[in-house]
């Protein structure tokens, strides 16, 4: 009987009662991506924050806020912290999910917490980088039009260097 619990508590081992660990993780990870698209509350939340934080961001580290010498630490650490606070606005998303729709409980008879804990980490971590996915170029484009904004091309948009004589 040890034998056999044992056996079923081994990670990538078939277990009777709830199938391999990988089937589940996949599963509840499945459920929720699919229940996110169905409501579409965290995606556009997490979005909406990302999208805030960028623009206060910009103003930020616009040409008034830092000296160009300062910037670059500055701004790679804001994008972390962007990044970060996006993804954890979406974290509690996933169990309050569960408990608003009174599944929480047989989830947890259904599956052991640790399958049901990484099907739910994997979702965020899904999640996480689709928001890094749309907030990084969105980073980037900021960063770049605070750069034209503080070294602006002559009229025309053309830069024309003289050649030596």
């Amino acid at each position: 009987m040890r034998r056999k619990a044992e056996l079923s508590a081994t990670p990538g081992r078939v277990d009777q009662a709830h199938g391999s660990v990988l089937d589940a993780v996949l599963a509840i990870a499945l459920k929720d991506a699919t229940a996110e698209l169905r409501r579409r509350t965290a995606v556009v939340a997490v979005l909406f924050f990302a999208a805030t934080a960028l623009a206060l961001v910009s103003f930020a580290i616009g040409p008034f806020g830092l000296p160009p010498d300062d910037r670059p630490p500055v701004q790679a650490a804001l994008l972390w912290i962007i990044l970060f606070f996006a993804a954890a606005t979406g974290l509690p998303r996933a169990f309050a999910h569960e408990e608003e729709t009174g599944t929480a409980l047989a989830l947890r008879k259904t599956l052991p917490a640790g399958r049901v804990l990484a099907g739910k980490a994997l979702f965020n971590f899904v999640l996480f980088l689709a928001i890094a996915a749309v907030t990084v170029p969105g980073f980037a484009e900021e960063l770049d039009s605070i750069r034209s904004h503080c070294n602006p091309s002559p009229p025309g948009g053309l830069h024309v260097e003289a050649e030596p004589p």
